[in-house]
């Protein structure tokens, strides 16, 4: 997926120079800074992320959350969680995101990947209150997993497009379909500034097989279930 994003990526830094640059920023949901190669991780070989961080502008002297959702909504509103936090997964509607100013600024913003700040309905019982859509955070356009229904992120996901309601894409891969959604808005909107923001869903468990594996066609429900409570034991 990054491999299919970086002639893009390079082609965005090249914007006319009338325009201000345009911005794609690209959060790994769950992943540890050992990971990577260039932080002399071993386990795995990374070497288009190396290759960006070698080539490109790092910053190591920064702190977050290690869990999903505080450590997005701290992102997005640059503040400490317990200075934002008015719920698990919930993004309270009255913070200024990055969208925002960025929106203010003249561009087109957007958002493809994990959303999860809008809460569920416990969530939302449990704060009085309810989280945020992608328009109050400050997105134009979207294509995300669950905002307002939960599905899968990955085999046959449920993905909610701006302007229609959530579907589930049966034997599509929801890494995919995110990527194809963000060729898609900087073909949109190439003659003008815009933000892209990137929440992946990957690595995040459930650690599944993905196309191209022998054991994709095999996925459904009740064993995407099966393997993410497997995954759960062996962490334990």
């Amino acid at each position: 997926m990054i491999v299919r994003l970086l002639p893009l990526l390079l082609l965005c830094a090249t914007c006319k120079p009338e325009f201000p640059p345009n911005i794609v920023l690209i959060m790994a949901d769950d992943m540890g800074y050992e990971t990577l190669g260039v932080n002399g991780g071993l386990s795995y070989e990374t070497p288009y992320l190396d290759s960006l961080a070698l080539h490109g502008m790092r910053f190591t002297q920064a702190f977050s959350t290690p869990l999903c959702p505080p450590s997005r909504v701290k992102l997005m509103t640059g503040k400490y969680s317990f200075r934002n936090y008015i719920g698990f997964g919930l993004l309270a509607p009255t913070e200024q995101t990055f969208a925002h100013l960025l929106h203010d600024a003249g561009y087109m913003t957007g958002i493809a990947g994990k959303w999860q700040l809008y809460g569920n309905a416990w969530q939302r019982e449990l704060a009085g209150r309810s989280g945020s859509t992608p328009k109050e955070a400050g997105f134009e356009e979207f294509a995300l997993w669950q905002y307002t229904e939960l599905g899968s992120r990955y085999k046959s996901p449920m993905i909610h497009y701006s302007g229609q309601e959530p579907k589930i894409f049966h034997n599509e891969y929801g890494p995919d379909l995110f990527t194809d959604y963000i060729e898609g808005f900087f073909n949109r909107h190439q003659d003008r500034s815009f933000f892209l923001y990137f929440p992946m869903a990957l690595p995040h468990d459930p650690f599944l097989p993905p196309p191209g594996h022998p054991d994709f066609d095999e996925l459904d429900g009740n064993y995407i279930f099966g393997y993410a409570l497997c995954n759960l034991q062996i962490s334990i």
